[in-house]
């Protein structure tokens, strides 16, 4: 099998999945709008506004196909490389697949209606859709309710569970101080990172707990100044970005997973944290809850200022049993977001679609 593969060159998910359909065989030619050592075909963006370079690029995409030859397309993102693909024909020349990777389908579809028609052209010639969580699939769903969807979450490589041992408690009780918490949500307006500082602030500043953010976003610059005022003793750390086997490693030293999205579908790096064994404190979203059937009294809502500070109390009151939730998460990403399954799943449609000529 060969594979065009259209998607960030930047992004975690586009260079995880490059490396697991190339360790299985599969020739990947990976053309992206954005640069990146992994990226094999640099499109051009001779405008600088991504809504009109998808559009521009899709000349480029067909004379690759007929150079290259691939026997399926496959786009991440529907309102941008599936929108790309589908203007440029491809259910003429080869069979394309399309990954809604989320903000694509909850956020781009309700900015306009142009939006809302450009993911309705690309789901409407994809011969199969891929959607991370049955919320995503079905708010895709009315946008165009005959797509082929199928329901494969991203998930957690196979030393990320290599981590957990139930044996071992990542929180005991009295727990050891400070708690350490990680949050991996970069500094983006989905990613609502100052609620977090906001609501654990007095623990923070108390020496209960550090937390452990990511040094890049947009809000970056601005998030780092708020958290000096608000936390001017310390108990907060920035990492950097790191090569993927470096922050298998990196996410064990932790004992818990904060993320306070506003929009959600089925986050890696929730069934990547339930996977090593950390107990997740996530926003109460759709999609989310999906994951947190086993822990929902560790959900929290943005609209209350103190939500998650209550939450944070009851782990430390012991109110909660830490070691069972701990158990059945690890046991419902094992089942649903095993990384390497997934990959081999997705193979398998993508050959059948090949097979049977899309």
């Amino acid at each position: 099998m060969k594979v065009l593969l259209l998607a960030d060159g930047r992004a975690i998910h586009t260079e995880r999945y490059k490396t697991a359909l190339e360790k299985r065989g599969i020739g990947v030619v990976l053309a992206s709008l954005e640069p990146g050592d992994i990226v094999d075909i640099l499109l051009s963006t001779p405008t600088g506004i991504r809504g009109i370079d998808y559009r521009l690029a899709a000349w480029k995409i067909k004379s690759i196909i007929e150079s290259e030859k691939p026997d399926i397309v496959d786009a991440h993102s529907a309102s941008g490389y599936g929108y790309t693909a589908a203007i440029a024909g491809l259910d003429e020349i080869c069979p394309l697949a399309v990954h809604c990777l989320g903000s694509d389908i909850l956020i781009s579809a309700k900015k306009s209606a142009f939006h809302r028609k450009r993911i309705r052209r690309a789901l409407s010639d994809a011969a199969v859709v891929f959607v991370d969580s049955i919320y995503l699939g079905n708010v895709a769903a009315r946008i165009y309710p005959e797509a082929d969807f199928k329901v494969i979450c991203w998930g957690a490589e196979d030393r990320f569970f290599k981590q957990y041992d139930p044996t071992i408690g990542k929180m005991k009780y009295p727990p050891e101080l400070p708690v350490r918490a990680l949050v991996p949500r970069p500094h983006e307006n989905v990613y609502n990172n100052r609620y977090i500082i906001a609501s654990l602030k007095d623990h923070i500043n108390n020496g209960q707990v550090v937390l452990c953010f990511p040094d890049w976003g947009s809000d970056y610059e601005n998030f780092t100044g708020f958290v000096n005022r608000e936390c001017p003793s310390g108990g907060v750390e920035f990492y950097s970005r790191m090569p993927r086997e470096k922050y298998m490693e990196f996410i064990g030293r932790f004992d818990l997973y904060i993320s306070a999205s506003r929009s959600d579908s089925s986050p890696a790096s929730l069934i990547e944290a339930m996977a090593a064994g950390l107990i997740p404190m996530v926003s109460d979203i759709p999609g989310v809850t999906e994951l947190m059937e086993n822990s929902r009294q560790l959900l929290f809502n943005l609209n209350d200022p103190t939500a998650l500070e209550n939450v944070f109390d009851n782990l430390l009151r012991d109110n909660i049993d830490i070691s069972s939730v701990r158990c059945l998460n690890h046991e419902l990403a094992r089942k649903v977001g095993y990384f390497e399954e997934n990959i081999d799943d997705t193979v398998r449609i993508m050959q059948s679609i090949i097979n049977h000529g899309g």
